[in-house]
């Protein structure tokens, strides 16, 4: 393996306690997605051009998480190695199951065997690098699939992160708690200042709402605007309702790693995060937001309920690879809960109380 460079022996060094540098210089497809990021950055910078440089790298640390930190005036971003691990093995055992996404490629040639996910249930969920057991679909367009809706995880993950460097939230965070990172999933612990559990609930909602733009400026250019998508499928964009469904399940399937537990709203509002299905209401909202801006009124019916059939399948898809039970009713709860619902708004409506403080 090549010596580090510098870049590379800092990101190390700062990450050290999270397990420091994996270095992807022996890994083709993990030094294909840092360009990709690096080059996206850039894009981002157009729009930002106030947007300091952004070290990025992956983490030796199996778990599902990312973090965001700012050390002597300089901004870096790690993504575990185990994050993007447990996403691959995630979406290729979905779809080498013949009863999860059955009108993707060709899902007769695919398996009927249970093949779990590989992983350690902690929390965060870590990917179990000792038991390993790759699957990959046997339809090829499945197996693009997967990959793409790797990327959309991925994406968002890197830009949710972006977002607290973009939007002030760490530096916020660095001036008032004095401490330099910012984890992406945390341990849901009671905390007892109700007060500031809000303030970065708000701010995590902000930057999930971030990401989720960002996602859907992309899909934009490709949908209505013929650029070259993603990836070479191009069925995931071929109209606002299949990209929505594509981008939801996979978000869903995403955060539904987490864990989605029945909510108890006094429990939840004593967290500095807001809990899993929770942050999908909020992204399901956003979504309708972003397309109504784009004057698809007349698509905003079709698509609420595409987005609630996407939610319903990468929930059946979820317990096809684990042994999970159904908590699609966890989320659909939220839109019958008079209390989950007020608990949601404030956490939109407490933007105008944060904002004046980043």
């Amino acid at each position: 393996m090549p010596a580090m460079t510098v870049e590379q022996f800092k990101f190390h060094y700062i990450f050290s306690s999270k397990g420091g540098l994996f270095n992807v210089a022996h890994l083709e497809e993990l030094q294909h997605f840092k360009t990709a990021i690096e080059q996206m950055f850039e894009v981002i910078k157009k729009k930002y051009p106030n947007l300091p440089p952004i070290n990025f790298d992956f983490v030796l640390n199996d778990s599902l998480n990312a973090c965001v930190k700012k050390v002597n005036g300089e901004y870096y971003i790690g993504i575990n190695i185990g994050a993007y691990f447990l996403l691959k093995d995630m979406f290729q055992k979905m779809l080498s199951s013949n009863k999860v996404l059955l009108n993707v490629g060709n899902p007769l040639i695919e398996t009927g065997d249970k093949n779990l996910l590989t992983a350690l249930n902690n929390r965060p969920i870590e990917f179990d690098i000792a038991n390993i057991e790759m699957i990959v679909p046997k339809d090829p367009v499945r197996t693009s699939y997967g990959s793409l809706y790797m990327t959309f995880c991925l994406n968002f993950l890197v830009l949710h992160e972006c977002a607290h460097i973009i939007r002030g939230h760490l530096d916020y965070h660095i001036k008032s708690n004095h401490n330099s990172d910012w984890n992406e999933f945390e341990d849901l612990n009671p905390q007892t200042n109700l007060e500031s559990c809000s303030l970065y609930q708000t701010l995590e909602m902000d930057a999930d709402s971030f990401a989720t733009n960002w996602a859907f400026i992309e899909a934009e250019s490709i949908i209505e605007h013929n650029l070259p998508p993603i990836k070479n499928d191009t069925s995931v964009f071929e109209n606002w309702n299949s990209f929505v469904f594509n981008w939801f399940f996979s978000i869903y399937s995403l955060l539904r790693m987490q864990g989605f537990n029945e909510l108890n709203v006094s429990k939840c509002k004593s967290y500095t995060h807001p809990p899993a299905t929770i942050r999908m209401a909020l992204i399901a909202g956003n979504i309708i937001s972003i397309l109504e801006k784009k004057n698809k009124n007349d698509s905003i019916d079709e698509i609420t309920k595409n987005y609630i059939a996407s939610s319903k399948e990468a929930e059946k898809a979820y317990m096809e690879i684990t042994c999970s039970h159904d908590c699609f009713g966890h989320f659909a709860e939220i839109y019958k809960n008079t209390d989950l619902q007020n608990y949601n708004s404030e956490i939109l409506s407490n933007w105008n109380k944060v904002r004046p403080l980043l």
